[in-house]
């Protein structure tokens, strides 16, 4: 993506999930991750942390 985005010009990328990703199963569990895995799963657990925090809407 960050290639399509600095060398070739592209200004959308869409994103899609599945059901039943186990990235956010692992994000929200607690079992020790493999180093790619946590790579994966920060970003995760960053967004679930940000929406639990009192005022910051739903």
């Amino acid at each position: 993506m960050e290639y399509a985005v600095a060398n070739l010009g592209v200004s959308l990328i869409m994103v899609l999930g599945h059901s039943g990703c186990s990235a956010v199963s692992a994000a929200l569990g607690s079992q020790p991750l493999t180093p790619l895995l946590k790579q994966l799963a920060q970003p995760i657990r960053a967004s679930f942390t940000s929406r639990a925090r009192p005022g910051r809407g739903s």
